[in-house]
């Protein structure tokens, strides 16, 4: 019943755009006309109007309804047309803002010749990596420098904006002291238990670095964090995700990236969507609001998965790149970057899983996720 009163509604409010719609006018006014020639003495008679001074005069009352309701007509046709008018400008300057914003989005000029020069530089330097810590580290810079390079091409804000990009190693709990866990794992809740992590998210400072639109350098002041990844049965709690968003949420569901636009709102987005102590939050709040992570007001992550020959899709790590500013990529900017930036973190993928995390002197675990070698 509702769908059909909406139904008659929107039709209603379309019929004096019909066809037919003029016609009926045409006609309603040339009534009007044969009225007040037939009947022009007792139309005259009418004139001025006086209520209740005699009898009704018909011909007269029927030409002056008849009269009111063609003009009636004509103003509502007038109006539906302008209301029409009106919408298709209103329509016409939505899709010009899309346009605009994707056209905002798009790489410069020449851009794809750009591109193919980074990745064959990246990919010739991988070629000849080898299997020498030199070498591999070697290729992952490079392949650093290339996603860089397109952060550049993709931003052209003028206010100052530093960017970070550093690589997050799954590392299972078992290969690290438990003092370097209990000093290096942030938003961890209180009391809790390495024995229900798969492992952890560790940032490697050799692969940390810093860039503006001018130069790229080691980034000199980042610590070696690291993020738990928990077993899968404590993923979810109460039907909310216990995940931390960015980096462990990327690295536990592959298939995407993420990232967020705010980091002074992370905290508030946590609370509410996810199954997290209230004090976890409050140290992602600190966290970004004044401590380490002042300088990080919005990132962006994406996942490095590598295939093993004949084997299944590995996750063993996240690249990270972060902005100084708010609403890094906004909006389709990061559809065009991701899949550009894409080819470039397979390479990285192809020699991490060949670089050594993990001291010689440590024995490997076997890791219930994901390790390196």
């Amino acid at each position: 019943m509702q769908a059909l009163k909406r139904m008659w509604a929107r039709d209603r409010a379309q019929l004096p755009l019909q066809w037919w719609f003029p016609s009926l006018i045409t006609c309603l006014a040339v009534f009007v006309a044969g009225l007040g020639m037939l009947h022009t003495d007792e139309i005259r008679s009418t004139v001025p109007f006086e209520w209740g001074t005699g009898p009704l005069v018909w011909p007269a009352l029927l030409f002056w309804g008849a009269l009111l309701a063609c003009g009636s007509l004509v103003g509502l046709m007038l109006s539906a047309r302008n209301d029409t008018a009106r919408a298709g400008l209103a329509e016409l300057k939505d899709r010009s803002t899309e346009l605009h914003a994707r056209i905002q989005a798009l790489p410069p000029k020449g851009f794809l010749v750009t591109f193919e020069d980074l990745f064959r530089v990246s990919f010739d330097i991988d070629s000849r990596a080898g299997d020498s810590e030199d070498g591999l580290k070697a290729s992952i810079v490079v392949a650093l420098g290339g996603i860089a390079s397109l952060v550049r091409a993709f931003t052209s804000r003028g206010d100052g904006a530093e960017y970070f990009i550093n690589l997050m190693v799954f590392r299972p709990a078992a290969q690290i002291r438990p003092e370097d866990l209990q000093k290096h794992v942030l938003f961890a809740e209180p009391g809790a238990n390495p024995n229900t992590w798969d492992g952890v998210l560790q940032l490697r400072k050799e692969f940390a670095y810093r860039f503006d639109h001018d130069n790229m350098q080691p980034d000199a002041q980042v610590e070696p964090i690291m993020l738990a990844i928990p077993e899968t049965p404590y993923r979810m709690d109460n039907g909310k995700p216990t995940l931390l968003p960015g980096a462990p949420s990327v690295f536990c569901d592959p298939t995407r990236s993420a990232g967020f636009e705010n980091t002074l709102e992370l905290a508030a987005w946590c609370r509410e969507h996810l199954a997290l102590r209230s004090s976890v939050a409050d140290d992602i709040e600190r966290y970004y609001a004044a401590g380490a992570g002042v300088a990080v007001r919005s990132f962006i992550c994406m996942p490095i998965v590598v295939t093993p020959q004949g084997g299944t899709p590995i996750t063993i790590g996240v690249l990270n790149i972060q902005s100084s500013r708010p609403g890094f990529l906004p909006g389709e900017q990061a559809g065009h970057f991701i899949p550009l930036a894409t080819p470039f973190v397979l390479l990285i993928g192809r020699s991490l899983s060949r670089y050594r995390v993990v001291p010689k002197a440590v024995p490997a675990a076997v890791p219930r996720t994901a390790a390196i070698a």
